[in-house]
């Protein structure tokens, strides 16, 4: 009950009632991130954000998300919940780890269910060091039997050999979308990564790099059974695109979906538009970053510096959320946003297979918007869908995101909008 309270006082205090609303006639859709919405996770004071989303069964779902008061706060943990009601009820959520000195922090947690070995995965950043600072050592994973009830012990993921971290003990990065089950049983999550000696001077002077942490064999791995985890590309370099002024390698927030054979990477970058890797050996290697297109040779999908997700629907079409603009100042008057800004609103542009192995093998329909925003932009009223992501179950889609990354929430998305988005069939 004390969620919903708190909800409801969060709703009242963003003046919600007929903003940023787009509904559809035909089944009343709205874009509203606030209406029809069910909570996850409303804390009473601080963050909750970076939802991962794990599918058990038709009705049990598993939610890992990073908490902390501030965002990089010393107190910042990652935690779980799980509903066995197909998103009634949520368990109280659990910390991974206890962190009850602040001194440990951990974050970005992101969880996959392997469904041929019944196991459920938990990888996430944790900092060893007694030190404050969040992300600030490696990257570990915990493995559950009983669908989240106990967890293992943490496992730390050597990251040994990579050029990024320029033979420094010190790590940074951070996980954005779930870990993901390629057909051919191997568990693969993307990881950003950035260079120690470039954090100090800020977001624009970043090196970042995008690496695939991949357990090769996991629908063959069960409970007790050893754990192998493999760094690609295994060149000890990731993908990356220069950054437009100051040439830096940059790129990072990976999401992966598969189909025909092929992996997909898309990623965000500096340079306005979604790039995308390939990937026909099962995450091994990659391809280099480029443009994703309409079509082959169309204009780019659009998007600013900021998180874009790729999904396969069970009609082998698939979906992204994206933003649908190159970010910048000239695209939002009077801010200096660094290509950063607008993260708003979410669209979902859908593809099909296109026959031909360029531009991914795939071409696009016209995006629709599925979450706009409250209040107005460049003010404190401004209220909006941070990191949503499509969750795909047996008979409906969800959009899961957080709000101002100030809590966790769902909702359906309408299949009439989704069917819109996808483009005509090719004769």
């Amino acid at each position: 009950m004390r969620v919903f309270i708190f909800l409801a006082l969060f709703l009242t205090s963003c003046g919600v009632a007929g903003s940023g609303e787009k509904r559809s006639a035909a089944d009343q859709y709205s874009t509203n991130p606030f209406d029809d919405v069910q909570p996850i996770v409303v804390p009473e004071e601080g963050l909750a954000q970076g939802q991962s989303v794990a599918r058990i069964d038709d009705s049990v779902w598993a939610v890992g998300f990073t908490k902390a008061f501030v965002e990089s706060a010393g107190d910042q943990n990652v935690l779980f919940t799980r509903t066995d009601d197909g998103g009634a009820t949520w368990t109280e959520p659990v910390p991974f780890e206890e962190n009850a000195d602040s001194r440990h922090p951990a974050g970005w947690v992101e969880i996959a269910y392997v469904p041929k070995s019944d196991l459920l995965y938990a990888i996430y950043f944790w900092n060893e060091t007694s030190s404050p600072l969040r992300d600030g050592t490696d990257i570990f994973y915990r493995v559950s039997h009983d669908r989240g009830d106990t967890w293992s012990d943490r496992q730390k993921i050597s990251l040994d050999g990579l050029s990024i971290f320029e033979g420094s003990d010190t790590r940074n990065g951070w996980f954005m979308d779930r870990p993901f089950v390629t057909s051919n049983g191997a568990l693969i999550v993307g990881v950003s990564l950035m260079k120690p000696s470039t954090i100090k001077d800020g977001p624009d002077r970043w090196h970042t790099e995008v690496f695939f942490l991949r357990f090769p064999d996991a629908v063959h791995t069960g409970a007790g059974d050893p754990i192998v985890v493999q760094v690609t590309p295994t060149t000890g370099v990731g993908l990356s695109v220069p950054h437009p002024d100051s040439g830096l390698p940059f790129a990072n927030e990976p999401s992966i979906a598969e189909w025909n054979g092929r992996l997909i990477c898309i990623v965000r970058s500096r340079t306005g538009v979604i790039n995308y890797s390939e990937s026909f050996d099962d995450g091994v290697t990659w391809s280099a970053l480029q443009p994703l297109r309409y079509y082959a040779g169309g204009p780019p999908l659009l998007h600013p510096n900021g998180p874009t997700t790729i999904r396969r629907f069970k009609d082998d079409t698939v979906g992204i959320l994206f933003n649908n603009n190159p970010g910048g100042t000239w695209y939002l008057d009077g801010v200096w946003s660094e290509g950063w800004e607008p993260r708003f609103p979410v669209y979902l542009v859908a593809g099909r297979v296109s026959g031909t192995d360029e531009n991914a093998g795939l071409y696009f329909g016209t995006p629709e918007i599925v979450l706009s925003h409250v209040g107005k932009p460049g003010t404190p009223t401004l209220r909006r869908a941070s990191y949503p992501e499509l969750f795909i179950d047996d008979d409906e889609t969800y959009l899961f995101y957080s709000i101002d990354k100030q809590g966790i929430f769902f909702k359906p998305l309408s299949e009439e909008l989704i069917e819109r988005a996808k483009p005509a069939l090719r004769e």
